[in-house]
Formats: C-alpha cells, sequence, structure tokens
C-alpha cells in the first residue's frame, strides 16, 4: 500500500462579504485608486527630499571643508617658528584674511552641526514615505483580492 502525503489544511477564506454589490466593489475600486495616486505622490516627494539631502550634504562637505581649512589656518599661527614660514606668513595672511573676511566663519561649526541635523530628520522623513508606501501597496493588495486586480 503506498504511503499518503497527509492532506494539507485547507485554508479558510479570508473574511469578505459573500457577495459584494457593484456599488461596493466600486466603492473599494475608488479606495484603491486614491491610494495608488497617494503612493504616486508619495514617490514624488521622496525624489524632492532625496534631491534636498544631497544638496544638504553637498553643502555640508563643503563647510567643513572651509571649517577646516580656518582651524588650519589658525593652528599655523601658533606654530610659526622658522624665518621662511614667517616670510609667508607676512605674504599669505593679508590674502588669507581678505578670502575669509567674506564671510564670517565664527558660526560654521553650528551650521555644519544643522546641516547634519536637517539631513538625519529628511532621511527619518523619507524611511516614514517608503514605510507609507508599504502599508498602502499592502491595503491595495487586500482590495484586489476582495475585487480583482484593476482591469481585470
Amino acid at each position: 500500500m503506498p504511503i499518503q502525503a497527509s492532506p494539507e489544511p485547507i485554508q479558510p477564506p479570508a473574511a469578505q462579504p459573500a457577495s459584494l454589490t457593484p456599488r461596493e466593489a466600486a466603492r473599494l475600486g475608488g479606495i484603491r485608486s486614491e491610494m495608488q495616486a497617494e503612493i504616486e505622490n508619495i514617490k514624488d516627494r521622496w525624489k524632492d527630499t532625496r534631491a534636498a539631502v544631497e544638496k544638504l550634504k553637498t553643502l555640508k562637505k563643503k563647510n567643513m571643508l572651509k571649517f577646516l581649512m580656518k582651524q588650519g589656518l589658525e593652528v599655523n599661527d601658533w606654530i610659526v617658528n622658522s624665518p621662511v614660514e614667517v616670510i609667508n606668513k607676512v605674504a599669505l595672511d593679508p590674502v588669507m584674511e581678505e578670502v575669509f573676511e567674506k564671510h564670517d566663519t565664527s558660526q560654521d561649526d553650528n551650521i555644519i552641526v544643522q546641516i547634519h541635523n536637517r539631513i538625519q530628520g529628511l532621511e527619518g522623513e523619507m524611511q516614514e514615505m517608503i514605510n507609507e508606501v508599504r502599508h498602502l501597496q499592502t491595503e491595495i493588495e487586500k482590495i484586489n483580492q476582495v475585487i480583482g486586480p484593476p482591469g481585470g
């Protein structure tokens, strides 16, 4: 006698009404359309946010380089100990002072921290958008199981 595999347990169907009226199906179809439109809206916002994050990252890098250059010049002021360096300092300092004179660099460190915090905040918002799209896609799939895929 051949060995028979145990029958697969029968999954009860998902809780759904016995039959949908055309009106209910149309209402669910409308909800699905709204959800799909919202997904597209979120995707557009996500792309805009990603572009803003990339611009902020570039700005942060530029500010960090400027801050490091300024700090390097200030450290150089402390350790001038050869005649050649004194001559360079006398010749280059007026040029460098003019370059940095156009912008007050005393707040650059705070600006870098603020930019970093904004980047972190925007990346958190982007993750929330991703989670929202996943939730909407799950809900759309549930509607598709009840009324069928669009156009089907």
